[in-house]
């Protein structure tokens, strides 16, 4: 198409493809990347904010609870959590035994537990923190199912 037109006109085809392609490049290439890279900073300066503020936030909560006494959760409290975890709360008897010494007792007894939830029950009482003690640990096959485990355990804390 070009070798139809004389010298002249082809002179000003070149001319205006060198002055407009740069410009058609920048509107095409550059100014889409360059409102991307302003998307990213804003969204940048918005997690900034954002991270400001949870450090602020998390600062007033260490605060808050440095100035508000502990609570302790009782030891039925503490099993109760551990069972409600497990899904196994259900099944569940809880009996507070007696103390002595100021050692919180208490008898739990499950039942219709398969291996792995009798497992998962004394594996997550014994690595409790503050530690529970497991007293006495019984673990018999249950009467209705064969398949299934009954579980009594004795726990204590001080």
């Amino acid at each position: 198409m070009m070798d139809r037109l004389n010298p002249r006109e082809r002179l000003l085809a070149y001319l205006a493809l060198g002055l407009l392609g740069p410009l058609i490049l920048f509107r095409l290439v550059l100014f889409p990347l360059m409102d991307l890279r302003d998307q990213y900073q804003a969204k940048a300066a918005r997690l900034e904010k954002q991270v400001l503020l949870v450090r602020q936030l998390g600062g007033e909560l260490r605060q808050l609870q440095a100035s508000q006494p502990q609570r302790a959760e009782s030891l039925n409290g503490r099993i109760g959590r551990v069972l409600r975890e497990l899904d196994v709360l259900e099944r569940a008897s809880l009996a507070s035994q007696n103390a002595q010494g100021g050692v919180q007792s208490l008898l739990v007894q499950l039942d219709n537990l398969t291996l792995y939830e009798a497992s998962a029950v004394v594996y997550q009482t014994e690595h409790l923190r503050p530690q529970i003690q497991i007293e006495n640990l019984d673990l018999m096959v249950s009467f209705q199912n064969s398949e299934r485990l009954k579980l009594s355990m004795v726990v204590s804390a001080p």
